[in-house]
């Protein structure tokens, strides 16, 4: 979970802000997707826009002092990631931090056997499973689509699991507790991975961790997105 680009802060303080670290283009594109992303939720009929701060999110999670404000991935750039990377259809995705399910909706038109959302916080799973409901009156989706209400360290990796996304939705420690779960999840059955890190801000983690003999860097409608594999 993380804010989007006009969420969070004053707009013309974040326009600055970004003009003056990324230059011209990169806010124009910022812009650009942020107007594309509202329209996403009107064409929809969805909520995943509204932005949730971190001491706004209900959860009884000793790990909530460890959470990100809640906002949506950018739409367009992540489809446009998701078809540049080709990933198998028989893939399994998993998003920690799912929050009110933009991905999980969008996951689910790529065509993964199943699509899951961990999500520590009850009231974005109703979010969530509601805006499921309302995204399938408009859109033939034929994944199987999980909302799991459960703290991502807990949560028991699956062995057949093998896409996962994360947008900076927590800290480095929680990150790195997720991530040694993947790794024992990989030693009980050893497959081909790809983690998806977008607004990649702990990239040591994934760097010492060991996991993955590849990176891939991209820069995609202004999103800063990391894919390793294994």
């Amino acid at each position: 979970m993380k804010p989007t680009f006009f969420l969070g802060q004053n707009p013309v303080t974040r326009i600055l802000k970004t003009l003056r670290a990324k230059g011209p283009l990169r806010v124009f594109k910022l812009i650009w997707h942020a107007a594309l992303d509202a329209f996403w939720d009107i064409r929809h009929g969805t909520d995943t826009l509204k932005r949730v701060a971190p001491d706004e999110i209900q959860t009884d999670s000793i790990n909530k002092r460890s959470s990100q404000a809640y906002g949506a991935t950018r739409a367009r750039p992540f489809v446009q990631l998701l078809n540049n990377l080709r990933l198998p259809d028989d893939s399994v995705f998993v998003d920690f931090g799912s929050g009110k399910g933009r991905v999980l909706l969008i996951a689910a038109q790529y065509g993964f056997r199943r699509v899951v959302g961990i999500e520590f916080s009850a009231p974005l799973c109703e979010v969530a499973r509601k805006n499921l409901e309302l995204f399938r009156r408009r859109r033939a989706i034929t994944s199987d689509v999980r909302v799991v209400h459960a703290d991502v360290v807990q949560y028991v990796i699956e062995h057949d699991e093998t896409v996962f996304y994360f947008f900076d939705p927590f800290s480095s420690e929680v990150l790195e507790k997720v991530l040694n779960n993947i790794r024992q999840s990989l030693t009980t059955h050893p497959r081909r991975i790809w983690v998806i890190y977008n607004s990649p801000q702990h990239r040591d983690v994934m760097e010492r961790s060991r996991l993955f003999t590849s990176n891939q860097n991209l820069e995609i409608g202004g999103s800063e997105i990391c894919v390793y594999g294994n």
